[in-house]
């Protein structure tokens, strides 16, 4: 199935004749970023939301070489348990592992050069700790360079210096 025009990047259902010769929806087809198609394998569950109802279905054909900067991916459903429209647009999502890391917001990260860092609370005082931006999702970086507990400042004020003494009130925020 081609998708010009606007539509283009859009999941869409495919229909096609099943044994009876009836018009059966088996399939949605999307396109995901190259970065993303690596992690999308055979067999990976992706879920079609459309019309609030969301309906499984798992990747038949594995990735391909990119078109146009997009790898087109072919999904099959396990099971509608009713007739969904042919041609149905929709949104399709999936999950994937961008990192093993500690979580932190991007806010609470700083750059310096060509460097990355947090501000990280340690015996009451403000210390600059080296991290490398793993991955980032929404206003979230997966960092490594942290350990998992670290209490890092998010947000930090302008001015403030490694050494600089905090304390913490009862609300949480930090104040220097």
């Amino acid at each position: 199935m081609a998708v010009t025009g606007p539509l283009a990047g859009l999941p869409l259902l495919d229909d096609l004749p099943d044994v009876a010769g009836r018009r059966a929806l088996v399939r949605v087809d999307f396109n995901v970023p190259p970065g993303d198609a690596a992690a999308l394998a055979k067999g990976t569950a992706v879920e079609f939301v459309y019309a609030g109802r969301t309906y499984t279905a798992d990747i038949s054909e594995a990735p391909s070489t990119p078109i146009n900067g997009v790898v087109p991916i072919v999904a099959r459903f396990r099971s509608t348990g009713q007739a969904l429209p042919f041609g149905s647009v929709g949104r399709v999502s999936f999950r994937l592992n961008l990192a093993n890391a500690v979580i932190v917001p991007m806010s609470a990260v700083q750059t310096s050069g060509n460097e990355n860092y947090v501000f990280a609370i340690t015996n009451g005082t403000a210390s600059t700790v080296k991290v490398d931006v793993l991955a980032e999702s929404g206003t979230n970086a997966a960092v490594d360079g942290v350990s998992s507990g670290t209490r890092v400042i998010v947000n930090p004020p302008p001015g403030l210096l490694a050494g600089s003494s905090l304390s913490i009130t009862q609300s949480g925020t930090t104040t220097g």
